[in-house]
């Protein structure tokens, strides 16, 4: 679980970036097939707050408004090879649920 307030004010929030105050709740697992091998994978709901626009631009004009839902559901695949337990090399991917 974490919590992070919000990276901006309402008046410098543009829509392309809508992010409020985050709450995060994360779930894992990983398994290690072997001393050198492993895999798991996680499920995360994030939380971006109403995210509350009020912007003007010379360009865009006034920017008003805020978002009913602005979440992400995120479902992440790893998988990772250590070699001489010095270097380690991980593949992830992401899938965006919503």
């Amino acid at each position: 679980m974490a919590y992070d307030t919000n990276p901006v004010d309402a008046e410098d929030r543009t829509a392309d970036m809508p992010l409020d105050r985050q709450v995060r709740f994360s779930l894992g697992v990983r398994h290690e097939q072997s001393k050198n091998v492993s895999t798991g994978f996680i499920f995360e709901y994030i939380d971006f707050g109403s995210a509350k626009i009020k912007s003007s631009s010379l360009l865009a004009g006034d920017l008003i408004g805020e978002y009913d839902k602005n979440e992400a559901f995120l479902l992440v695949f790893n998988g990772g090879v250590v070699h001489y337990d010095i270097t380690s090399i991980s593949y992830n991917a992401h899938i965006l649920l919503n």
